[in-house]
C-alpha cells in the first residue's frame, strides 16, 4: 500500500509516494521491494519534470541492494544534475560495494566494478 503527497514550492510541484513496492522474476526466483523516488515539475523558467530524492532496491534472494540518489535542479532550475542518478550496489550481509553506478537515468548509467 502506498500514498501520495503533493506540495507547491515557488513555482514548481513535488510528489512523494510512501509505501514499497514489490517486483517478481518469476522466471529467476527473485522477489524486490523497493521505495520510490519523488517526481518534482518546475514551470519555471522552463518547464521540465525529474526524479528526486534517494531509492533503496533490496532483493533477499540474491543478497543484493541497490542505493540510488536521484539528483534535482539547482535554485531556479540553472546548472544542476538535472535527471542524474548515482548509486550503488552492494551485499546486504557485509555492506560490500560491488559496483559504483553513476549517470543520467535518460541516457546511459556507467558502472565501476568493486570486486577486484
Amino acid at each position: 500500500m502506498f500514498s501520495f503527497n503533493f506540495g507547491i514550492v515557488g513555482a514548481s510541484v513535488e510528489g512523494t509516494m510512501h509505501g514499497t513496492r514489490q517486483m517478481k522474476l518469476l522466471n529467476h526466483g527473485e522477489n524486490y521491494v523497493m521505495n520510490a523516488p519523488n517526481v518534482l515539475i518546475r514551470f519555471f523558467p522552463v518547464p521540465k519534470t525529474d526524479f528526486t530524492g534517494n531509492v533503496t532496491i533490496r532483493c533477499e534472494e540474491s543478497d543484493l541492494e541497490a542505493e540510488l540518489c536521484f539528483g534535482g535542479y539547482s535554485f531556479l532550475g540553472f546548472g544542476g544534475k538535472y535527471r542524474s542518478v548515482k548509486g550503488r550496489i552492494i551485499e546486504s550481509s557485509t555492506s560490500k560495494t560491488i559496483y559504483k553506478e553513476e549517470g543520467h537515468w535518460d541516457r546511459y548509467i556507467s558502472r565501476t566494478n568493486f570486486t577486484y
